[in-house]
Parts: structure tokens; sequence; C-alpha cells
């Protein structure tokens, strides 16, 4: 990394620290749920303005995007950040708490959008550095599953955002309260693993519990189905690798002595090896469809793929680690052994073209911020921001060629 544009990167980050605080604290008082994102997205649209960016607003319904040119042409890399707050009353006791009655930023959503805002205050100082265009996605509705309403990501990718001027390389990141403050984590190939959605309806035959002979028991039958699911992961998928079938709803029955003629379940499959994914389905059902045989029951399934994994281009992860441990040392990396269970739309922007996401280290248990994100109590270390801009901008001036 060229020293001197290395400093000079820190020293902007860090100098331009307190204002991203300030923009990550208002967000954080006026949070937005899905597609409403009109005060985030007017502030972005301002910032980026400043910046001498060319915007577009209304993507996506809320969505911004902003472009910030270089000094000639060249390579473009987007950097996207996601704008949306969830549906939690929130209990954290700070200053900047929300005003949003049931609305709160438990996801750190906040703090991406101040980061994004940084990284854009940084690159555009240093804009007369590098070739190429720097392209920034302020997205609408990342938490689609709350919303219920399809994900900003695939919005944007519709409307066209990666294309004019043609995105080479997408860049994102996610605060995770699991990883000290500051480090950054990823791995190559698949980074998180997405899941499907499992529906399944347990049919029995309604007896009296005096005469059960008569009938079958949709509950007994739930009951083991909810069981024998589980030998998925202990007996059908490779030890090293890992499955998660979780069932979350269960309602059956309408009388305390009547046998239950339905019992419904909903729940979600995840699963890290990306391969054995489309097989899951027919495992499901084979469990499901043996169990309830055995036991005089017939059974209705639904089984739907929900997010795919988010996969991590190598070299361009290769890159971030190596931007990362350049700027804050070798403990600033963590390189994981295995991708996360969890899902994000992120993964439509590397369809087509390289993209790495990674989780930024917000976690501080001294200062008692380890809730998870979600949790009504959800805090982040703001220090981690710093790290975080500058991983951003860094990462973007290597991929340019520029340090």
């Amino acid at each position: 990394m060229n020293g001197e544009l290395r400093d000079e990167l820190r020293r902007l980050t860090h100098d331009g620290h307190p204002q991203v605080v300030a923009w990550r604290r208002a967000i954080h008082a006026w949070p937005e749920l899905a597609f409403q994102e009109h005060r985030t997205a007017a502030l972005c649209a301002e910032v980026l303005r400043g910046l001498g960016a060319e915007v577009r607003t209304g993507v996506a319904q809320t969505g911004v995007v902003g472009v910030i040119r270089g000094r000639a042409p060249g390579k473009t890399i987007a950097i996207r950040a996601d704008m949306d707050a969830l549906p939690v009353l929130e209990q954290t006791g700070l200053p900047f708490a929300s005003d949003n009655p049931g609305v709160m930023h438990a996801c750190g959503h906040d703090s991406h959008v101040a980061m994004a805002l940084g990284a854009a205050t940084v690159l555009a100082q240093l804009r007369d550095r590098f070739d190429g265009n720097i392209v920034l996605l302020m997205e609408p509705n990342e938490e689609t599953l709350d919303s219920q309403q399809e994900a900003g990501a695939y919005q944007f990718v519709q409307a066209g955002v990666l294309d004019d001027p043609k995105v080479d390389l997408v860049l994102g990141q996610h605060v995770y309260p699991e990883y000290p403050t500051g480090q950054v984590a990823l791995r190559g190939g698949v980074m998180m693993t997405g899941f499907d959605y499992v529906d399944i309806a347990i049919l029995g035959t309604t007896a009296h519990t005096s005469t059960s002979q008569k009938g079958a028991d949709a509950i007994v039958a739930a009951a083991q189905v909810v069981l024998a699911l589980q030998t998925l992961a202990s007996r059908e998928i490779d030890p090293q690798e890992s499955v998660i079938v979780h069932l979350g709803t269960i309602q059956g029955g309408t009388r305390r002595n009547i046998l239950a003629d339905r019992v419904e379940l909903t729940g979600t499959v995840r699963i890290s090896d990306q391969a054995q994914r489309d097989g899951l389905r027919e495992r499901v059902e084979r469990i499901v469809g043996g169990v309830t045989s055995a036991l005089r029951c017939s059974y209705e399934i639904q089984y739907r793929p929900v997010l795919s994994a988010v996969m991590n281009d190598p070299d361009a992860t290769a890159l971030v680690g190596e931007v990362a441990r350049e700027l804050h040392g070798p403990s600033g990396v963590y390189w994981m052994p295995m991708p996360r269970p969890t899902a994000e739309s992120f993964h439509i922007y590397g369809e087509g073209r390289p993209a790495v996401f990674w989780f930024l280290g917000v976690g501080n248990a001294a200062k008692g911020w380890e809730w998870a994100s979600h949790h009504p109590r959800f805090m982040l270390d703001e220090d981690a921001m710093e790290q975080g801009v500058a991983v951003l901008a860094g990462a973007c001036l290597r991929a340019l060629g520029a340090m």
C-alpha cells in the first residue's frame, strides 16, 4: 500500500469520524421502515450532492444512488448501504434513542449509511488520486422478511443501478456485535448461507381420546416430525458442514380431549454446503412422509427458496482482507472458517459481477454492548465506524489501483 496515501486515508478518516457519528445518531433517532426511508434518503442525497456527486433519488421507491467520478475514466466500484429500520420497540435508553415508537435501528443500518457517507466523503477528497468511479447505493428495504415486500436490492438491480456506469465490483459490510470493535470478519466463497422456507401440514383423523384407536393423532405425528428432522444435521450432512432445520411455529388441535386432525408447522432451512441445498427439499419431504405414514397420517408440504447465499469473490475478498490488515494490523482481520447461517439481499449484487461482503465487529464487552442484532437493546461501539470507513474507502482505492 502506498504509504503516503495510506496515511492520508487514515487522517481523513479520523478527522471525519465525529461527523460519521453525528450522522449515525441522527439517523438512529428517526428510524424508518421499508420504503418509508424518506428522511434518511434526503440526508444521503444532501450529503452526496455536497460532495459533488451525481445523485439520483426515488430509485426503487426511496433509494438513492450517487456517483463520484475520479480524475479519469476507469473501473467502477460500488459501496452498498441499507437504510431501513425494524419494527422493534427500543429499550437502550440512549440520549439519541428512537423518536418513532415501535421502530428502531436494531440491526445497525444507521451505521451502515453513516459509514458509506463517511467513505464517500474521504473518496471525494481523494478524487484526484484515482481513475474511475465510486457508486454509492443507498438501498431501501433490506429487512424484506419484516416488510413482506420484495427486497430493495432486487428493485435496485432491476432499475439498472449497476449499469450506468457499469459496476465492476460491489462492496458491502454489516456491523456485528459478536466480533470485537473494528475487526473485519470475512471469507471467500459462501459468506452467508441464505435460507429456504418450509411449511408443513400434518393431516390426521379426529377421534375422542377414549377411542383414540379410531383416529390418527396429528399432534403426535407432528412431534415425531420435529424430532426426526433434526437427524438431517446429525446423520445426513457432513459433520464439517452445518445444516439448521428450525420449526418456529406449530399450531393444531381444537379441544383437550379430542385427537387433532391437522397440525401446521412453519420454519426455515439453512445449509453451509450450497451444493447440497437443492437436495434438502427431497430429504425433508422423505422424512416427513415416512413419519406421517408410520403413524397413519398424511401431509402437505411447501418448500421454497427465500434468499440465496451471499457468495464472496475470492480475489475481492483477499483484497479487502489485505487492506484491513495493512490499515489495522493482523488482529484487524478474522478469517471465518465457516459461513454464517444468516441471509442478506446483498447476494443479488454478486450475480454477474464480483462482490464481497464482510462483518465489522462492534461488540464491546467492557461497555456491555453485546446484544445481538434485532434485540431491543442492540447497541454498537461507535469507535468501530472509523475502521469501517477506512476499510471501505481503502478497498475502493486498492480496487481502482490507487494504492
